[in-house]
């Protein structure tokens, strides 16, 4: 039994004596790469720089202390090196131990005694790294009194998987002000999840005409059914300048094509017939023709065949290619031949292109 014991312990002092080894291995190699990156030379700070991936979690408070010293190159380096060391930890074969363990020290970054740059760039590389665990630590920098760290946390959260930082944007949107508000808006709308539904619905009652119109966007892009109108409130388009006008017939063009996409060919065709009614503007009303055309072309014919006489060439020449992808049939070019006497010199070009285009397809067929 006593020899037992003493091969045990043994083995332990063993095993302790070559991990402390390979522990002051690890330190001398972590204070080598932080002395070559503020090295005077170039070429050996590029070279660390480009080592500095397999230094992993250990380097990330170092390299953050020398970006943050004011040390002109090295902390330009040390910048550059923090980039690379997130993208040594997501890279394939990379374990999701060693990726965690990068993001968490990214988290300590944020802390007050870094500077601005420095917190930045930790966010930037939160937002490839992060998951739910490092979550909190970046909503606190949502009430961070300097409104660029604000919109990093912000894009951080919008970058960063996982339902955590869904909610984290949903539930710090009725507190925002200003332009935060309409970027963690923007956010809800390219992460394009109807879990930000209510959220984003609330906001289309915002006092402020930008920051309806920012929401009415994001829920074009997730693509909300229409069944989920009633609950929303959009501005009335006579009471919104020009500008207003046409970026609200974009966004009704976005959830027309959302729509399409989703296969709602009847939600898609009212939403494209409605932003023509909402905006007159060239690249409306061509995409909105485009957008009908491939969802449901016999519903188009007619608007296609109006807008061979619209008074801007883009127009006409937009309706006479849909037309000519249609292809002809007895009714179509019944509808082309009685257009034709009464059109303008312009548009009977263009019948009669349409007719030439559809007589060659049929000789080749």
């Amino acid at each position: 039994m006593p020899g037992t014991l003493n091969s045990f312990f043994c083995r332990v002092a063993t095993v302790t004596l070559l991990v402390s080894l390979h522990l002051g291995t690890r330190a001398a190699d972590l204070q080598e790469f932080l002395g070559r990156l503020q090295s005077d030379t170039g070429a050996t700070r590029a070279e660390a720089v480009a080592q500095a991936g397999a230094m992993g979690a250990a380097a990330v408070v170092p390299l953050g202390e020398i970006a943050s010293a004011n040390k002109g190159n090295a902390s330009i380096a040390a910048l550059w090196a923090l980039r690379n060391i997130a993208a040594y930890a997501g890279r394939p074969g990379g374990t999701a131990a060693e990726k965690q363990a990068v993001a968490q020290a990214f988290t300590q970054l944020l802390d007050v005694r870094f500077n601005k740059i420095t917190r930045c760039q930790a966010l930037d590389l939160l937002s490839i790294t992060g998951d739910d665990q490092t979550v909190p630590r970046v909503v606190a920098v949502l009430s961070d009194s300097d409104p660029d760290l604000k919109d990093e946390a912000r894009r951080c959260l919008e970058g960063t998987p996982g339902p955590a930082s869904l909610k984290a944007l949903t539930d710090a949107l009725p507190q925002a002000e200003g332009r935060l508000r309409i970027a963690i808006i923007n956010a809800l709308g390219q992460r394009g999840d109807m879990k930000a539904f209510d959220a984003l619905a609330a906001a289309t009652s915002a006092s402020d005409t930008e920051v309806v119109l920012a929401a009415l966007d994001a829920l074009a892009r997730i693509g909300m059914p229409a069944e989920y109108r009633d609950r929303i409130k959009a501005p009335d388009p006579e009471s919104l300048k020009d500008a207003q006008r046409v970026r609200l017939g974009n966004t009704v063009l976005r959830w027309a094509d959302r729509r399409a996409a989703a296969g709602a060919t009847d939600e898609a065709l009212e939403g494209y017939g409605l932003a023509v009614q909402i905006s007159t503007a060239e690249h409306v009303l061509c995409a909105a023709l485009i957008g009908a055309a491939k969802v449901s072309p016999e519903q188009t014919v007619e608007h296609a065949l109006r807008a061979l006489a619209h008074e801007q060439n883009t127009v006409r020449m937009t309706a006479a290619r849909v037309l000519e992808q249609m292809g002809a049939d007895d009714s179509r070019i019944k509808a082309l031949l009685g257009a034709y006497p009464g059109a303008k010199p312009e548009t009977r070009d263009l019948i009669l292109r349409v007719l030439k285009t559809w007589n060659d397809k049929h000789v080749t067929q």
